[in-house]
Parts: structure tokens; sequence; C-alpha cells
């Protein structure tokens, strides 16, 4: 029988990598500690993206529904500064609601409404802009450690206003399963395919969404949303080098590439299948269905009168969705992963007793100004594979010992996000560190590769 892991390569088009290496299939458990350097827990509204440079400086973008985007910078040693703000010019957002951190210390900013990528230098001075792809709200951006940009473009949507702008028609589909490299080097910015993945016959989402009522100060929305639940989701970060670790099946199978976006090492591990039977597919709708009533009860606290008919349209299309939805074959046993700057990957699992992150319950914040956050807070608890990716399996953090941070940095640092009174987010920046037993000395986590 033909490996599911070279199955799903060679389906993609790629040619067969040159190493598959099989993980234990026994957990070694690891110890992590965190210590903290300091916290970012005051006047943060929505934490959007959050990433380091070399010099280990944090960059954080916080997005507020009215201020808009600023970019909160934060040194090794605590000290803070901001830039950014609202306005009509050149280097001033307008539609702007997340930043990119590139190594070498200057800042993207992607800015949908102009239709422009803004560079900042280091010391966050505007250098200039870029004219953008068209496309960049549906589009998750990652940093190489070189300098380089990187992104995958989430959903592809058409959107039709009438001449009077009484309506809006959207279509919405998943986007390929595929890392671009973006090239911010000329005038106008230009992308080319860095790698993909297995494509499922059929997307995991598609939408046809009406918006209406304007004119009368009270929207409304309605449409058909079809999606089938499950399939595996293309997951995928940055390594040093210039390639990317990803994952694109059911199984647990982490695809390594090189600088040239071939696949060049399969990391496996033989964990049983998780089926999807009968009793699956009704746990599950319970699931998104309780999920959504608490998701829809949160924004109707929060939001306007104007806007309650369109919430309870989305609320009403996405039921339907729930109740009509398919499904694929078996629950994916990777969740997450996100990779250190040695090349180290850290592998969520999806939970033993629940489900994996699924961004194609509610496509209409695809990609948008809660992601981060819903991937980071909203699950529970499992277990995290520390891995490298030459292919050393390190060991198990197990379930409710550790959380995927939201970026790593260099020297072993990391960021997490936490939410804390009146859901006001808060970033602690510390040093992260792992040991293969509780009590034993630990090891740096930027320095898992030299562990034996």
């Amino acid at each position: 029988m033909v490996a599911p892991a070279l199955v799903s390569l060679l389906a993609s088009g790629f040619s067969a990598p040159q190493e598959v290496i099989d993980l234990p299939v026994e957990d070694t458990r690891l110890c992590a500690d965190f210590e903290e350097h300091f916290r970012i827990d005051d006047d943060l509204s929505k934490v959007t993206s959050v990433g380091f440079d070399q010099y280990g400086n944090v960059r954080i973008g916080d997005f507020s529904p009215s201020g808009g985007l600023r970019v909160v910078v934060v040194n090794p040693d605590g000290q803070r500064s901001e830039f950014g703000f609202e306005g009509p010019g050149p280097g001033e957002f307008a539609g702007a609601w997340r930043i990119v951190a590139l190594a070498d210390g200057r800042t993207v900013v992607p800015d949908p409404v102009p239709g422009v990528f803004h560079i900042f230098l280091a010391d966050g001075r505007f250098s200039h802009q870029v004219r953008s792809l068209g496309i960049e709200s549906e589009m998750t951006f990652k940093a190489d450690r070189g300098g380089g940009l990187l992104a995958q473009v989430k959903a592809v949507d058409s959107l039709v206003l009438d001449s009077t702008i009484f309506s809006t028609t959207t279509s919405l589909v998943e986007g390929p399963l595929q890392v671009t490299r973006v090239f911010l080097d000329a005038d106008e910015a230009h992308t080319e395919v860095f790698t993909h993945g297995w494509t499922p016959p059929r997307p995991g989402f598609t939408l046809d969404f009406a918006m209406g009522g304007f004119t009368e100060g009270n929207v409304t929305a309605s449409g058909t949303l079809n999606r089938v639940a499950l399939l595996p989701r293309f997951l995928w970060d940055v390594i040093p080098g210039g390639g990317v670790s990803f994952a694109d099946s059911s199984g647990y199978a982490i695809k390594i590439t090189g600088p040239s976006g071939d696949v060049v090492r399969v990391l496996r591990r033989a964990l049983p299948p998780r089926p999807i039977t009968a009793s699956v597919r009704r746990t599950y709708r319970r699931y998104e269905l309780d999920a959504l009533s608490a998701q829809m009860d949160d924004r109707r606290r929060r939001a306007p009168s104007q806007i309650l008919g369109f919430l309870q349209g989305t609320e009403d299309m996405q039921r339907r969705a729930i109740e009509e939805m398919e499904f694929a074959d078996e629950v994916p046993l990777v969740d997450d992963l996100v990779t250190t700057w040695d090349g180290t990957i850290w592998v969520r699992r999806t939970p033993d007793d629940g489900f994996p992150f699924d961004p194609s319950s509610d496509p209409l914040s695809n990609g948008g100004v809660d992601e981060l956050q819903q991937q980071l807070m909203a699950r529970g608890p499992a277990s995290i594979d520390v891995v490298t990716s030459t292919g050393e399996y390190i060991g198990t953090l197990l379930a409710g010992e550790a959380r995927l941070p939201a970026a790593f940095g260099p020297g072993g640092v990391a960021a997490y996000i936490e939410v804390g009174a009146l859901d006001v987010p808060v970033v602690r920046v510390g040093r992260v560190s792992i040991a293969r037993a509780c009590g034993q000395e630990q090891q740096d986590g930027e320095q898992q590769d030299g562990m034996d």
C-alpha cells in the first residue's frame, strides 16, 4: 500500500520527496517553562498580528473599530513605541487592520482600501508604498527569516454593487492551498507560487451572500453557505534557509520544503485515524451550533441596532449550513503548527475528544480581524509535538501543559496572547524552554536541535 502522505504529494504534482522519516508513535513527555520578560496589558483593542525581527523587537498590530490600526513596538528591554494612524496620505491607513514584521526590522502594512502595501523602516518612519495585489483582505502573510514575504490566499471573492449602492452581492470560495512569494521590490507587487499542497475534490466552503438596507439604515443579510466540514486545512510556517513546513492531510504528515519550494522531507507519526462516523457528525453539529449561538449572542450584545438584522441573517445562513453540511472521511490529526527561528516545529494535535479549528464555519470573517485570537484562544487543550525540520522527534507537551505561542522570535523568545478582564487582549513576551522530564535541566527552546 502506498503511504497516504506520498499519495497526496504525487496527486499535487510533487516529485517523490528525498526522504520520509517515521517518528516514534509513543509520546515522550516534555515539560515547558515560560519566563516572562514583560507584558503589554494596557490600551490594546484587538490583536490582529504579532511578529519579531532578528533583533528581538516584537511588533503588534492592534486594531480598533473606532480608531483603526496602530503598530506597537516593544524592544527586548520592554521599551515601547508606536506608529501609524488613520488618514488619506502616504503611510496613513484607510482600511488596514494587521501588520507583517520583517526579519530586518521593517514593517509591512497591507491596506486593501487604497490598494497599497505601506513599508516602514525599523525606527517606525514611513519609507514608501507599493501598489498591491487587490486581494490583500483575503490573504494571510508571513515573513521569512531572510526578510522576504510569503502569503496564502485564504479566500477568493467577487463583489457586485448596484448602481445606487442599495445592495451588494458577494461570492466567496476557498482559496488555493498553496504558498506564494510576494515581491515588493518594484512600484507594484507581484507574486509567484512557492509551494502547494493536496487539493481536495471540493473546496471547504462556497458562499453567495447579499447585503441590503443601506439607505434605510437597517442593514440586512441573506445568502447560501455550502460547507464540507473537517477537511484538512493547509497549515504552514516558515523555516530557516528559505523553506516552509506544512501539513495538508488528515493523517499526521509534516512536509518540509527547501528554498525552491520542493518537498525534501516528510515527517510522519503512525497515529490511529479518526473516522467520521454518524456519531461524530451529530457531535460536531452540536459543537458548531453551540459555538455559533455563543458567538452571535456576544456580537449582538456589542452591536448597534442598525446591524441586528444583518447579524440575524448571517446566523440563519450559518445554521442552515451546519444542518446541511457534508463531511470529510476522517478528522484531521493536526490542528496547527508554529516554527521557531532555528527550524524546530511545534505541532498542535487535534484534541483526542475534540475537533480542529475550522475557519469555514464563519467564512465572512475568514482572514479577518478576529482570526488570530480565534485560533489561539478559542480552542481547548491539546498535545503539542516538538520536532525538528531535519526529522528529530524531541517530545510532546501533553494537553493542558502548554499552548502554541502567537509567534516565536530569535533566541527562544515567544509571544503569547491572552484575554484579560472585559475581553481586553494581553500580550506576554518571554523565553520558552523545554526539558525531556520535569525537574531536569531545561534546554532553551531555540536550541532544541541539540537535544539527544
